[in-house]
């Protein structure tokens, strides 16, 4: 009978064997659980502390500054509304030295040219000899939200220090309307807030072009097009800001795209809820794993989504005439990115629950380390977690040129035999 001895004692031995192999991969992804479980105990600690606005603020009315920031001479013109708040004021100043100048022509028609009749106006004092052909001079204008006369009222003072030493006969109300509009101060002011940003705009533009791509790499469909068209019409709107061809219309068309972008995000979103409630049901395995990758692309798509209508709101806050509007779709947003955390919240904890319980020895340890794999490589707390900060940031940052468009704005002009021949936006 030595034969099957020896049989049953080779069985036991691959068995105990392979029990040893077992529980020793058993034990190397029950680290792998609590590594996991940390990393996303973190991230819902994230999403719970990141529930407190921290981009509301409320908008002051706009006043113009009593004087630049830069050395001006005591000496003005300003022009005044009906109600006597100073809306344009000009007066020279010493070399600037600004690190360029741009040129009013380089736009072919520059809504600063306009200022060329008010020049001969502006009382020249002694700055360093003032013997140069060349002048400097420093423009403030007034923030949008100052009410400003549509039509006559306006009135031209010029300034000796404190003292008027000439006012409404310099120009006649028919004049300086022409010269100055309610149009021309809100060009003027929107030329220096968009300089201050059109070089992050190109940035952001080049940034959802790639996201876009990446969407494009797992699924095609009308709405990555809809995405697509939207990106490329800003692209539009941003060389029009550029080249100072600001209009009411591209508010209006700004605001259509916006709103077609809010119609992508609402069926994003209920697809969303619908794979967390069908996630809820299911633990680790393929069909854990199928339903979850189907979210994170919805997610990444909805992001994208969010982050170019915040775009759209920050060229309509640069060359809009109504930052107030911005602000209340500003305020919409933050709403909405709360529904987004809540969703997320909930996925969120279901995987900490999930992750929380062990391998079992008798269990699937196929499909635990597989979908273990899976939420490894998806990398959700960090690609969500930075895509809901980046949102909040670009809400400050929309909100912070609310603010700047409300605020006066300060120009430096090069002048030549009288001609405006460029331009510098201040540095504050």
């Amino acid at each position: 009978m030595p034969l099957p001895l020896i049989f049953v004692g080779g069985a036991v031995g691959a068995a105990i064997a392979y029990a040893a192999i077992r529980d020793t991969n058993k034990d190397k992804l029950n680290e792998s659980l609590v590594k996991e479980l940390v990393e996303w105990r973190k991230f819902c600690a994230q999403l719970m502390s990141s529930r407190s606005d921290k981009t509301a603020s409320s908008a002051g009315k706009s006043h113009i500054h009593t004087g630049s920031s830069l050395q001006a001479s005591s000496s003005s013109l300003e022009i005044q509304n009906e109600d006597g708040g100073i809306i344009l004021s000009i007066s020279e100043i010493n070399d600037p030295k600004p690190e360029s100048w741009k040129s009013v022509h380089e736009s072919g028609k520059s809504s600063i040219s306009r200022l060329n009749p008010l020049l001969s106006a502006v009382p020249l004092a002694a700055i360093g000899g003032n013997v140069a052909t060349t002048k400097y001079m420093v423009v403030q204008c007034a923030g949008v939200l100052t009410k400003v006369a549509d039509g006559e009222g306006f009135r031209a003072i010029v300034r000796d220090g404190k003292k008027i030493v000439e006012q409404a006969r310099l120009f006649s109300p028919e004049q300086l309307t022409r010269i100055v509009t309610v149009g021309a101060v809100w060009q003027i002011a929107s030329i220096a807030v968009a300089q201050k940003h059109m070089h992050d705009i190109n940035e952001k533009l080049q940034i959802i072009d790639r996201k876009i791509g990446e969407i494009q790499k797992f699924q095609e469909n009308e709405r990555t097009s809809k995405i697509l068209a939207c990106r490329k019409y800003f692209q539009q709107i941003y060389e029009d800001i550029k080249q100072e061809n600001l209009s009411t219309n591209s508010q209006i068309g700004i605001e259509f795209q916006c709103q077609k972008m809010q119609e992508i995000e609402e069926h994003l979103r209920l697809e969303i809820k619908a794979k967390i409630d069908e996630i809820m049901g299911n633990k680790f395995g393929d069909e854990f794993d199928r339903i979850l990758k189907q979210w994170m692309k919805n997610m990444l798509e909805l992001m994208v989504c969010i982050e170019t209508r915040i775009l759209g709101y920050q060229l309509m806050a640069i060359g809009g005439q109504d930052p107030n509007s911005v602000d209340n779709r500003l305020g919409g947003i933050r709403q909405e990115i709360a529904r987004v955390e809540d969703d997320v919240s909930l996925l969120a904890n279901h995987i900490v629950e999930t992750v929380s319980e062990e391998a079992s020895f008798w269990g699937n340890l196929g499909k635990v380390e597989q979908s273990l794999a899976l939420l490894q490589s998806l990398g959700i707390p960090d690609k969500i977690g930075s895509s809901l900060d980046h949102v909040g940031e670009e809400v400050a940052i929309a909100r912070s040129i609310v603010q700047q468009r409300q605020a006066p704005q300060e120009i430096v002009l090069k002048v030549n035999e009288g001609k405006i021949e460029g331009f510098s936006i201040a540095e504050s």
